[in-house]
């Protein structure tokens, strides 16, 4: 149903947590990229916090989250990616 997006976030965090989508707050992520409609394919994160600056190297975690125009909320399973 993908006509259904309405809205949604790339979250990048230290580590995974459900808050995201039970309290529907962005303030525990280190950045969060948002857009409108269907996500693109590709997304491509520059290695920076919310503030602009540089992340050190590690391993951070990352998930998706869905709005649709019904009011849904939707969270990916986390996924780990390796900052060098």
């Amino acid at each position: 149903k993908e006509s259904q997006v309405s809205e949604w976030r790339i979250i990048i965090a230290a580590q995974p947590s459900s808050n995201y989508l039970a309290q529907d707050t962005d303030r525990d992520a280190l950045r969060v990229i948002r857009g409108k409609g269907i996500p693109p394919s590709v997304i491509v994160w520059d290695g920076k916090d919310q503030a602009g600056s540089r992340l050190n190297p590690a391993k951070y975690s990352y998930a998706i989250l869905l709005y649709t125009w019904q009011g849904g909320k939707y969270l990916s399973n986390w996924s780990q990616l390796t900052m060098e």
